[in-house]
C-alpha cells in the first residue's frame, strides 16, 4: 500500500522549495521582483505554488532550483534523501533499491557506499558489460562460440574481424568474464 504523500523543506531552500516522499519537487508560492517591459521596470509578481517539471533527457531526474539569482541543478533522488534522511556520511552516495533511476520514492532510496551501489548495479543488470558496453563487436553467442571453437586463434580472429590477442583473451576468460 502506498504511503500518503508528504512534503518537507529542501535543506538550503527552506521557504522556496519542498520535496515529497514520492519524489516530487514543489516550488512554494512567493513574491519575486522581475524586470519587465521596455523600460525594464522592476515589478512585484507572485509565483503560485506548483509541482516542478523534471529534465527528461538524463539518466537521473533533475530539477533546477533558483535562489539569490543563481540556479543550481540537483538530482531529485539526492534531494529526497537530504530532506528525509539528512546528509550522507563520508563516502556515502545515493542508491536506488530497485535499480530504476527514475523511481525517486523515499522507500526506494538509501545512502550507502559506492561499493554497495556497484553491487546493486550488478544485481539489477545495469553494469555496462558485454553487449551493454556500447563498443562491443561481438554478441554473447559469438563469444560462447569462440570459446569452444578448436580452430587456431588466427583463423577465428579473421572470421570475426578481431585481433588474435582479443581471441586469446576471450578464450582465457580475461574478457567477457560475465559469461559462463
Amino acid at each position: 500500500m502506498d504511503t500518503p504523500e508528504e512534503f518537507r523543506d529542501i535543506p538550503g531552500y527552506e521557504g522556496y522549495y519542498q520535496v515529497s516522499n514520492h519524489g516530487r519537487v514543489k516550488a512554494l508560492s512567493r513574491l519575486v521582483l522581475r524586470r519587465s517591459g521596455r523600460n525594464r521596470v522592476w515589478t512585484e509578481q507572485r509565483w503560485p505554488e506548483h509541482i516542478m517539471q523534471t529534465s527528461p533527457n538524463s539518466r537521473y531526474r533533475k530539477v533546477g532550483l533558483h535562489r539569490d539569482r543563481q540556479t543550481k541543478h540537483y538530482n531529485i533522488n539526492v534531494l529526497v534523501l537530504l530532506a528525509w534522511r539528512g546528509a550522507p556520511q563520508q563516502g556515502e552516495v545515493s542508491c536506488h533499491e530497485n535499480g530504476d533511476y527514475h523511481d525517486n520514492r523515499l522507500e526506494n532510496l538509501r545512502w550507502d557506499t559506492m561499493k554497495s551501489n556497484h553491487a546493486d548495479r550488478e544485481r539489477h543488470g545495469k553494469t555496462a558489460k558485454g553487449t551493454r558496453g556500447g563498443q562491443a563487436k561481438l554478441t554473447d553467442d559469438q563469444v560462447r562460440a569462440i570459446r569452444v571453437d578448436q580452430r587456431s586463434q588466427m583463423v577465428i580472429a579473421k572470421e570475426y574481424d578481431l585481433g588474435q590477442s582479443h581471441v586469446s583473451r576471450i578464450k582465457l576468460r580475461l574478457t567477457w568474464q560475465h559469461l559462463l
